[in-house]
């Protein structure tokens, strides 16, 4: 069981840091287009007109147009995205302590029950966000197709109720 969960806590490691990546990729294209919308290269800008908006070619005035919304969009992302990194930081807490013997210790339950905690609202957070990226674009349409279309995965649900067993079987060990 050591190894097993050292194994999983590498891995959980290696996902940790994939989604820093990302985490900080998301804050530096915030930063931009929030900040300094004029360091987005021209090429980029002359790339966009070969795709049209509800039949118009893009323009940069569309975009701007657009940036708001597109912006309160990457800053739910952005706490998607941290929220993932507080997900994987207490699973990995509860993985050290199985590796180094003690799965029913306080720390471990605790970790377990804050991860499962943390994925509902991350859930949550991830239905608001396509809610409101459905209401804010669902009546756009990109090179003759729909934009956005509203699609929610519950599976968050099924992670949750899995942490929260893990919890209690490291509780129901303590006594």
């Amino acid at each position: 069981m050591k190894g097993c969960a050292k194994f999983l806590n590498f891995i959980a490691f290696l996902v940790f840091l994939f989604v820093l990546i990302a985490f900080v990729g998301v804050c530096a294209a915030v930063g931009v287009i929030g900040l300094k919308p004029d360091l987005i290269p021209q090429d980029l800008n002359e790339a966009l007109t070969a795709i049209t908006i509800n039949g118009e070619p893009v323009t940069m005035e569309i975009l701007t147009g657009f940036r708001i919304p597109i912006l309160i969009m990457l800053g739910a992302f952005v706490l998607i995205l941290l929220l993932a990194l507080l997900i994987i930081a207490n699973i990995r807490t509860a993985l050290s302590e199985v590796g180094l013997g003690d799965p029913f210790s306080f720390r471990c339950s605790k970790a377990l029950h804050t991860a499962a905690t943390l994925e509902v609202v991350n859930g949550l957070v991830g239905i608001g966000l396509s809610l409101y990226a459905a209401v804010i674009f669902g009546g756009l349409s990109i090179n003759g197709g729909t934009a956005i279309s509203f699609t929610t995965n519950l599976s968050f649900i099924l992670v949750a109720i899995f942490l929260k067993m893990l919890a209690g079987v490291s509780e129901f060990g303590r006594r």
